[in-house]
């Protein structure tokens, strides 16, 4: 029964099945196995030498497969279980057939991969469009390299690599639009931030940047939003200071999606009281601030906050979010609503703190925790004292995901109170 039904609705069902139910699916009889081709065949996983020499040889001998591969073959996974995999590499270019379908690349577990090796699918796949490195290791050599004409996204997934590699793979890929630099344990303590700037050298139309690279400075990500400007759409970077929202505030105010990490830098001054903000609003923006974004890019339609301090969101923020959770009714408007109160209630008692009389101090225990010498016999000596300081309020932090109905009502909020 499930065979009768047209192919395209066949296809989608096949889709949302397992690898497994498919090959099981096509054992029923020659129907099913000719219907199933087309999904079975979609994504081609190679990882033992065996895999590959049984695909070879089943293209040489079934023409059926071979033309189903030809036709419907869309991404490969080349998988480096092996100490050597360049020879996975290197044999697949000898394919006795032509894809012209294939459109996404990855890369597993190599080792040690020389980027050379990868320009040299090129000529094999000429209409590749991703390119994806998961849990390798990019190395450099003397080889030439080709250049990948078509590919338009680079994706680098814990994925280490020296300065001379990152740099000539950039190189291969002149026609990138979209790349997504996640985070690695690279050795190279300056390749992180070399690959940022080896990136505007060679790749000059990108539109789409995620960056979660370690030890990338902050000048070095705000020459990168600077360099891009206003052709940048989606953003994903970390805030490490004030001058990168000041460099997204200036340059990149065509955004539509601005996703933002922050990190452990100083908070926000203490919040001010309603009429000082409504002052604050008449006044020149802030661009070194968040309010200084939700001006700015009038273009933005989706806002991730990604653990921020629920002191470092501007009121107008919360007060959008509040607004249109009371006119939603769903899941998630409710649990807005929730978050809304926890938040006033954590306002509320660092206002009534910062309200305290001058010269109030909370008296804490501090410890000083000596190691041991030969001062005081080889042992650990722990000392108590007191000392009085300030109160530090530990506020929680918030992830916060805005879209296009919350921005335009932070927006409305503004031209008010100008």
């Amino acid at each position: 029964m499930l065979l009768r039904l047209p192919p395209e609705l066949l296809h989608c069902l096949l889709s949302l099945l397992g690898r497994s139910a498919i090959a099981q699916l096509c054992l029923t009889c020659h129907r099913g196995y000719e219907l199933c081709l087309p999904v079975l065949y979609a994504h081609i996983e190679l990882e033992l030498r065996s895999h590959f020499q049984q695909f070879l040889n089943g293209l040489q001998q079934h023409l059926r497969l071979k033309n189903a591969v030809k036709l419907y073959t869309k991404k490969i996974s080349l998988v480096g279980r092996q100490s050597n995999s360049h020879w996975l590499v290197a044999d697949f270019r000898s394919l006795p057939i032509e894809l012209p379908n294939v459109s996404t690349v990855i890369f597993h577990h190599f080792r040690t991969l020389s980027v050379e090796t990868v320009t040299q699918l090129a000529a094999a796949l000429p209409n590749v469009q991703n390119l994806v490195f998961r849990y390798c290791n990019l190395v450099s050599t003397d080889l030439a390299t080709l250049q990948f004409k078509s590919a338009g996204s680079l994706t680098l997934f814990w994925t280490d690599f020296s300065e001379p590699a990152v740099s000539r793979l950039l190189a291969a890929l002149p026609r990138l639009v979209q790349v997504d630099f996640g985070a690695n344990h690279n050795r190279d303590s300056t390749a992180n931030g070399l690959a940022v700037q080896a990136l505007q050298n060679h790749c000059s139309h990108i539109q789409d940047l995620s960056i979660s690279l370690q030890q990338v400075s902050e000048p070095t990500l705000c020459d990168a939003i600077a360099f891009y400007g206003s052709q940048l759409r989606r953003l994903s970077i970390r805030c490490d200071g004030p001058q990168t929202l000041t460099a997204v505030a200036t340059h990149a105010n065509s955004i539509e999606c601005l996703i933002i990490r922050a990190t452990t830098w100083p908070s926000q001054p203490p919040l001010a009281t309603e009429a000082e903000e409504e002052e604050e609003a008449s006044d020149n923006i802030v661009k070194g601030s968040m309010k200084g974004i939700l001006l700015c890019c009038q273009r933005l339609e989706h806002l991730e906050l990604a653990s921020w301090m629920t002191d470092e969101i501007p009121s107008v923020v919360w007060r959008a979010i509040e607004t249109v959770a009371q006119r939603r009714t769903d899941p998630q408007s409710i649990q807005a609503k929730k978050m809304i109160e926890r938040r006033n209630a954590s306002h509320q008692s660092q206002r009534d703190a910062a309200n305290r009389p001058r010269g109030v101090r909370r008296i804490s225990r501090i410890y000083e925790i000596h190691p041991p010498t030969s001062a005081n016999g080889g042992l650990w000596s722990i000392r108590q004292r007191d000392e009085r300081h300030r109160m530090e309020i530990n506020l929680p932090r918030q992830t916060l995901a805005l879209d296009i109905e919350e921005l335009e009502e932070i927006r409305q909020l503004y031209k008010k109170n100008k």
